[in-house]
């Protein structure tokens, strides 16, 4: 209880836990106050108008609850500034007011009983600990699947620099030209297998797509023969990967390059942080890098597929290029 206005204002009792054999008291009297099976209580003994015993507040044993009382005080009191009957217990709460003589005191509770809501603490107990404890396991699961991958990606790194520490070059075989003699070395069979299966491949994408983007698809196919070292050390069945992408709808080809766009946000502003895994994240985004410029290549291929057979083409002329455009 505090003392809001009277003669004593701001006066206060501490905090006390209330039970069936103590009360809080309000008078002028010091032995009704702090007497025997008292727990402390307001002694104001500058207010006049306040009785030596004014006002008694128990726990009623009946309903367990906070109840003020007027001990049959000689100017009454008052709760919420209405008048209350002598020996007659009102309930008390949190943040109401009492009126005892010239004094206005303010109830507050400070730590519920256990009798007080006991159903709705439980509740909230319940649900604050199911929260927790599922933030937890998410954080958990996270930080699990996250090192095991970034171990992964040290692990495949480790092993392709040993593999390299012992691999030594052959020294070039020192020859003479003679006069007249070209010093360009014919191609070799593999070198030749491999222009002959690029020509092969841009044939291909220009029997499947528009013609004006025939040499954007060619370039991206042609790349995926050999992907950099962050998606061979990242992704080692990246063939298969690509592969697989290639026989998938469109919904189902945009539906994993929007989560793939989600996961490069993430480690994107992860590597910009002072994360000491920073390094390996880099990695892993610029290995993403080159499945979303896949992805992108092959939704607008397979739009395009779909749109061969249906409508017919018109040209949309920007600058001095035309681009053709199915309606």
């Amino acid at each position: 209880m505090e003392v809001l206005m009277g003669p004593e204002a701001g006066k206060a009792t501490s905090a006390v836990e209330l039970g069936p054999t103590q009360q809080l008291a309000i008078g002028r009297s010091k032995k009704f106050v702090h007497g025997k099976g008292q727990a402390g209580g307001l002694l104001l003994t500058t207010d006049l108008d306040v009785s030596s015993r004014h006002a008694h507040i128990v726990v009623d044993p009946a309903t367990n609850v906070v109840c003020i009382r007027d001990c049959k005080s000689t100017n009454g009191t008052k709760l919420n500034d209405t008048p209350l009957p002598p020996d007659v217990l009102r309930p008390l709460a949190d943040g109401d007011t009492i009126m005892a003589g010239s004094s206005l005191i303010v109830f507050r509770v400070h730590q519920r009983c256990l009798y007080c809501d006991s159903g709705k603490s439980m509740e909230l107990a319940v649900a604050l600990s199911r929260s927790v404890v599922a933030e937890d396991v998410e954080c958990a699961v996270s930080r699990g699947m996250l090192e095991r991958e970034i171990a992964d990606v040290d692990a495949s790194i480790a092993k392709l620099q040993s593999s390299r520490s012992g691999m030594s070059l052959p020294s070039l075989p020192t020859s003479s030209l003679r006069p007249g003699e070209s010093s360009a070395a014919e191609p070799s069979p593999i070198k030749h297998m491999e222009m002959m299966a690029a020509a092969s491949l841009t044939m291909a994408w220009h029997r499947l797509v528009v013609p004006s983007l025939a040499p954007f698809f060619a370039q991206l196919n042609h790349a995926a023969e050999s992907a950099p070292f962050e998606v061979q050390m990242t992704f080692p069945a990246w063939k298969e990967n690509l592969t697989f992408l290639a026989s998938c709808s469109v919904a189902s080809v945009e539906a994993a390059h929007a989560r793939l766009r989600a996961e490069m946000t993430k480690l994107k502003e992860a590597a910009a942080t002072d994360d000491p895994n920073a390094a390996n994240m880099a990695v892993v985004y610029k290995a993403l890098e080159y499945f979303d410029q896949h992805m992108q290549s092959t939704i607008l291929h397979k739009a395009r597929q779909n749109d061969v057979g249906g409508g017919a083409a018109t040209v949309m002329t920007t600058g001095d290029d035309a681009v053709p455009v199915l309606r």
